[in-house]
């Protein structure tokens, strides 16, 4: 059946596959930056010297920016650009509601969480400490991996949709009224 509508479908489909695409460069700017920090923090070299350091936090200051801050933002508005089209079908699904609330949680509690540590890793570093630049890198490191694996999960509910428990064709009372 789905051929058949594609087939008659004509040009002009709307925003909706440009904010797909938009959705789906913001994931992956999002997801690929959190890897490359979190494995730059993994197996990349530790500094030695307070240069070192400096020059890891303006690499990590060029990763993130471009790549996770703007992906998340990109994400987000094309996500709810998506979502404001049919609010009601959405809302009534539970894979739904769960990749929402999992966002509403997650990505609040992961920015303080990360943020703490990179204030306190920078702070280090302006102080010319050695130890604690290094035990902060470990935190930040930490924390990129924590959201990474976290904002992944989410992006695979999003993307495998489970059913959840609902049953096949489950409609809820309201939507057949």
């Amino acid at each position: 059946m789905d051929s058949i509508r594609t087939a008659q479908r004509r040009r002009g489909r709307g925003a909706r596959p440009v904010l797909l695409l938009l959705k789906f460069a913001g994931l992956c700017g999002l997801l690929g930056g959190l890897a490359a920090l979190s494995a730059l923090g993994w197996i990349g070299p530790e500094p030695d010297t307070l240069e070192g350091w400096k020059i890891l936090r303006s690499v990590v200051r060029s990763v993130f920016w471009p790549c996770v801050f703007t992906g998340v933002v990109v994400t987000v508005l094309a996500g709810i650009a998506l979502w404001i089209r049919h609010p009601r079908v959405f809302l009534r699904t539970r894979w739904f509601r769960l990749k929402a609330g999992g966002l509403v949680v997650a990505l609040p509690a992961l920015h303080f969480f990360a943020r703490g540590r990179v204030e306190a890793w920078y702070a280090a570093i302006e102080a010319g400490d050695l130890a604690g630049a290094a035990s902060g890198w470990r935190a930040v490191t930490i924390a990129f991996t924590v959201a990474l694996v976290t904002l992944a999960v989410i992006a695979a509910v999003g993307r495998t949709k489970p059913r959840l428990g609902e049953p096949l064709g489950h409609r809820s009372p309201r939507a057949s009224a």
